[in-house]
């Protein structure tokens, strides 16, 4: 209360406490009035996690638990940053909060969201299933749109940079951390590779020193979506993105991954080479990668009765477009769901029958309704 804050964590099942007092001599106005001088304050000896320039610790602010970030500052440039997002009226959902700033001659302390780890170390540790993955990615583009609307860049999108807050074993909260306060720097990873490790998910202009723009989010955007949907896999094969080659056609053929062929095709056109050729982010959200269940479905049909009932070239033409990619739309369990209707469909018979494609629609309709409900 009042000008203490605790700082505590526990380690490997038993709470080691360093408890020393410290004196502020900072007299900065911008800091908030009721923390400007610490008197106590209790660290243990080991944070949850370290970085490049900053320890974060456990700790609470009033009564709300907080991840509260250490940063041993260069210069005032990364406290300048901290308070000009705590004093903004910027808010999301999907960006993390400050909740308060302070400085001592030992650094600087910032009380943030509470989160429960990385999107990286999910990951890594963890995979995570269809609908929580996409669930995720949406709210990353959510919060990205915010900061776009405001017209904010962030800069330095990457997996170490979003934060998930789990509230149960399927419920989770992605926030998206900004950047310029101290990057998660993974054990056993000298400077120089880690450094490697952040370019590759930055757009090849910010590696020329061009102008910051929205694109350069969306760049970063896209190596997320490739690197969620494929289970830990980056786009490129090294730090260039210029590199040719880097991008696996056959992707969407491995089981395992959610690349099919309409995802992979929006992550293409993020992550472009140009930045005019990158969608906007408010074009990103209706993209059907986050269609319900629902309104898949109801856009099968209606294509099915489409499909069925006009006779013109331009729906001829869809239709070899369907039958030419239908391994890669359609995937194996679908397959099993729709039956012999469409594996018919599947083999070269010669002829086209437009009544095969309503039926399997009414059948696919018929035999996941009871999932809906």
């Amino acid at each position: 209360k009042g000008s203490k804050m605790h700082i505590k964590m526990k380690s490997r099942g038993h709470l080691k406490t360093d408890t020393y007092k410290k004196t502020s001599t900072n007299t900065d106005p911008n800091l908030d009035a009721n923390l400007t001088t610490w008197n106590v304050v209790e660290l243990e000896s080991k944070p949850l996690r370290l970085g490049s320039d900053a320890c974060i610790y456990k700790g609470e602010f009033g009564k709300r638990a907080v991840a509260v970030k250490r940063i041993q500052c260069r210069n005032d440039e990364e406290l300048q940053k901290a308070l000009l997002l705590k004093d903004s009226k910027v808010g999301h959902r999907n960006l993390l909060r400050y909740h308060s700033v302070q400085k001592d001659i030992e650094g600087v302390y910032v009380a943030l969201d509470i989160y429960d780890q990385t999107l990286e170390q999910q990951i890594t540790n963890l995979e995570l299933d269809a609908f929580t993955s996409l669930w995720i990615l949406k709210q990353i583009t959510e919060g990205l749109a915010y900061l776009h609307q405001n017209k904010m860049v962030h800069g330095n999108l990457n997996p170490g940079n979003i934060l998930l807050c789990w509230y149960s074993e399927r419920t989770v909260c992605a926030k998206i951390a900004d950047v310029g306060i101290g990057y998660p720097e993974p054990s056993k990873m000298s400077s120089a590779k880690f450094l490697e490790e952040l370019d590759r998910w930055k757009s090849p202009e910010l590696k020329t020193f061009k102008k910051m723009s929205g694109a350069c989010d969306i760049f970063s955007l896209g190596c997320i979506f490739y690197y969620v949907l494929s289970g830990g896999k980056h786009l490129f094969s090294t730090a260039d993105p210029n590199c040719k080659g880097f991008w696996k056609e056959d992707d969407s053929n491995e089981p395992k991954t959610r690349l099919v062929l309409g995802n992979l095709q929006l992550i293409k056109e993020m992550t472009a080479e140009t930045t005019k050729k990158r969608p906007k982010v408010d074009d990103i959200l209706p993209h059907h990668i986050f269609w319900p269940k629902e309104k898949t479905l109801h856009f099968l049909v209606h294509v099915a009765n489409i499909i069925a009932t006009v006779k013109s070239p331009e729906i001829k033409a869809i239709v070899k477009e369907i039958e030419k990619h239908y391994d890669q739309v359609v995937s194996p369990r679908t397959r099993h769901y729709l039956g012999t209707w469409l594996t018919f469909m599947q083999m070269d018979v010669g002829e086209y029958r437009a009544s095969y494609i309503k039926t399997a629609g009414k059948h696919y309709k018929n035999k996941i309704s009871g999932f809906f409900n």
